[in-house]
Protein backbone atom coordinates (compact mmCIF):
# COMPACT_ATOMS: atom_id res chain seq x y z
CA UNK A 1 0.00 0.00 0.00
CA UNK A 2 1.66 3.16 -1.30
CA UNK A 3 1.11 6.18 1.23
CA UNK A 4 1.32 9.86 -0.34
CA UNK A 5 3.91 11.46 2.00
CA UNK A 6 3.59 14.63 0.05
CA UNK A 7 -0.53 14.84 0.54
CA UNK A 8 0.32 13.62 4.19
CA UNK A 9 3.11 16.09 4.88
CA UNK A 10 0.74 18.88 3.25
CA UNK A 11 -2.13 18.20 6.12
CA UNK A 12 -0.07 17.56 8.60
CA UNK A 13 2.23 20.89 8.52
CA UNK A 14 -0.28 23.43 10.22
CA UNK A 15 -0.33 21.38 13.20
CA UNK A 16 3.07 20.37 12.98
CA UNK A 17 4.65 23.96 13.32
CA UNK A 18 1.80 25.10 15.89
CA UNK A 19 3.59 22.04 17.78
CA UNK A 20 6.94 23.49 17.10
CA UNK A 21 6.06 26.86 17.84
CA UNK A 22 4.80 25.42 21.14
CA UNK A 23 7.68 23.81 21.81
CA UNK A 24 10.33 26.00 20.81
CA UNK A 25 8.28 28.81 23.02
CA UNK A 26 8.75 27.27 25.69
CA UNK A 27 12.01 26.16 25.36
CA UNK A 28 13.02 29.99 24.68
CA UNK A 29 11.13 31.02 27.87
CA UNK A 30 12.92 28.56 29.73
CA UNK A 31 15.82 29.54 28.57
CA UNK A 32 15.62 33.31 29.29
CA UNK A 33 14.24 32.65 32.54
CA UNK A 34 17.90 30.06 33.67
CA UNK A 35 19.97 33.21 31.89
CA UNK A 36 17.93 35.97 33.47
CA UNK A 37 18.48 34.45 37.16
CA UNK A 38 22.03 33.49 36.49
CA UNK A 39 22.69 36.68 35.24
CA UNK A 40 21.02 37.95 38.87
CA UNK A 41 22.63 35.43 41.01
CA UNK A 42 26.20 36.41 39.37
CA UNK A 43 27.75 40.19 40.20
CA UNK A 44 29.32 40.93 37.04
Amino acid sequence: MAIDLKALSKRLTPVMDEEVAKIVEARTAANAHRYVRATRTKTI
